[in-house]
């Protein structure tokens, strides 16, 4: 077994493995194009992007398509040394792209040898989970040894997704890994040290680290994994394999809770896992101000409410009667308006996400006691 410098003792060398790089865009050109320039800069070479558009209707396939043909100054500035408001990509060339519509027919795409990006047109906005599966159907589950699913609107290192294939080669039983999360605007401040916790209890997850210094954060991954019941969608590493076993993530959320859902049903064979030294910056930060939208906020109460039916059918009740006699009335009391309106919306349709939940249930799911951070 080959070690590289810098790497632990009895780590693998990571520098084969073949990525599929995952972006789904969706009226966010600009972010897409920050994002897509630090990727180029990766030391691990061996990947492909694959770009989904979720039908977008600002011009984004003939912006990004623009840019691959003579990349050029984005309108981004990322927190990285050297990397200043307004400069042109480090890299100045035309980029290998190819482009195709996604067909269900074929669902690994005939890829060029040598091509860095493939524009995929997915001709419809399916959603995060759509998106992604989209594009790990083009990529196919044979071609690649990773699927690294990554949010447009966040920036790397050259060596974030080293050190994810570095946490992954360290254990085979590893099916998610997520990377540490800090805030565009304040990398100062973590978003999520690679995934999040579950309260078992109020039937809602809660993001790891968040709010806390980076500073004042250590980088022992397991002390983060013993918490760990989920990876953040916003840079998450999965398998092949994992793929293979598990299958595609559910797309009926739309948006929220699709990690969650892969988590669990991957429960017992698959462990989560943190690779400290991956650092992502998100520009989720930069939203902090603004009051949420009403079909967001929405969105999120609804797939939660199909979650917990899903897999914790006995905990319904409980949830529905928490959010209508706890979570309701300190939305009216602090003055969330659109969080109180979202949330009443999404009980009124709390008969139909319960068959919705109770249908995308797996065959063989048998209810598990407890999972997340209560868990034992």
């Amino acid at each position: 077994m080959k070690t590289l410098p810098g790497m632990a003792p009895g780590v693998e060398d990571s520098s084969g493995q073949r990525v599929a790089i995952i972006l789904v865009n969706w009226n966010g050109w600009s972010d897409t194009l920050a994002c897509l320039d630090s990727i180029l800069s990766l030391r691990h070479r061996r990947w492909t992007v694959f770009v989904v558009d979720n039908l977008s209707s600002d011009g984004s396939q003939q912006k990004i398509r623009n840019w691959l043909q003579r990349p050029g100054p984005t309108d981004t500035e990322a927190p990285r040394p050297g990397v200043k408001s307004g400069t042109a990509s480090r890299h100045g060339r035309p980029i290998s792209f190819v482009e195709m519509s996604f067909d269900t027919n074929h669902l690994e795409a005939d890829i060029p040898e040598g091509t860095e990006v493939v524009l995929v047109q997915a001709g419809a906005n399916l959603g995060f989970a759509g998106g992604n599966n989209v594009g790990m159907k083009c990529a196919g589950l044979q071609r690649y040894d990773y699927f690294w699913l990554l949010n447009t609107d966040t920036v790397i290192r050259d060596d974030t997704l080293t050190e994810l294939l570095h946490r992954s080669a360290s254990d085979a039983e590893l099916g998610m890994i997520g990377s540490t999360l800090v805030l565009y605007w304040n990398p100062t401040i973590v978003q999520a040290l690679g995934g999040g916790s579950f309260d078992f209890k109020r039937m809602r997850p809660q993001h790891l680290g968040e709010g806390r210094k980076v500073s004042d954060v250590g980088i022992e991954a397991a002390t983060v994994e013993r918490d760990m019941a989920y990876v953040v969608g916003a840079s998450m590493l999965v398998s092949s394999r994992f793929v293979r076993d598990i299958g595609w993530m559910s797309e009926d959320y739309f948006l929220y809770f699709e990690e969650l859902d892969w988590a669990v049903r991957a429960f017992g064979r698959y462990r989560v896992a943190y690779a400290p030294r991956s650092v992502v910056y998100h520009k989720v930060g930069g939203s902090s101000a603004r009051v949420a939208s009403l079909a967001s906020a929405r969105v999120q109460y609804v797939s939660r409410l199909k979650f917990v039916a899903r897999y914790f059918p006995r905990r319904y009740a409980a949830l529905l009667a928490q959010m209508a006699l706890d979570e309701m009335p300190r939305h009216l009391l602090k003055g969330r308006w659109v969080h109180a309106r979202a949330l009443l919306g999404a009980l009124g349709r709390a008969a139909a996400a319960y068959r919705e939940g109770v249908a995308g249930r797996p065959a063989s799911y048998v209810e598990l006691p407890v999972f997340g951070s209560a868990r034992t």
